[in-house]
């Protein structure tokens, strides 16, 4: 068996081998340590979509499927926040679980800021945030 860069991808790792579980699920197939931060950024307009992905940020955060997760509404998903009741109590379920954010320059332009904010989402600027966020080290994952 051959060594990549000196490291062999998990994907090639024999079961009896002295590598843990955690080693494996930790390095990317080239070796590289992934990481276990995720930005989920949902600014879809599409209804499914944004039920989709407060789905999946719920999931991985009440199965600690990744270390840390945050969820940002970003543009027309905000609208679907005040218009779609559905949407309305999904995203209360994961705004309970913290570090749900909504965007307040889109919110405040569109005279929603104060509907989001009783569904318990924060609202903030996150311009900087979201770039401070990657650099950081959180993957995004936009919807």
């Amino acid at each position: 068996m051959s060594e990549l860069g000196g490291v062999i991808p998990p994907l090639f790792l024999p079961y009896d081998n002295h590598y843990s579980c955690a080693l494996k699920a930790s390095l990317n197939y080239s070796g590289v340590p992934m990481s276990t931060k995720l930005l989920v950024i949902i600014a879809s307009s599409d209804r499914e979509k944004v039920l989709t992905a407060l789905a999946y940020a719920r999931n991985t955060i009440n199965y600690s499927w990744l270390d840390d997760v945050k969820v940002m509404f970003f543009g027309p998903s905000e609208n679907l926040l005040v218009e779609d009741e559905e949407v309305r109590l999904e995203a209360m379920n994961v705004a309970g679980t913290g570090n749900t954010v909504a965007c307040k320059f889109l919110s405040d332009r569109d005279g929603i800021s104060e509907s989001i904010a009783e569904i318990g989402i924060k609202i903030e600027y996150v311009g900087t945030m979201i770039a401070d966020l990657i650099k950081d080290g959180y993957v995004p994952m936009v919807w």
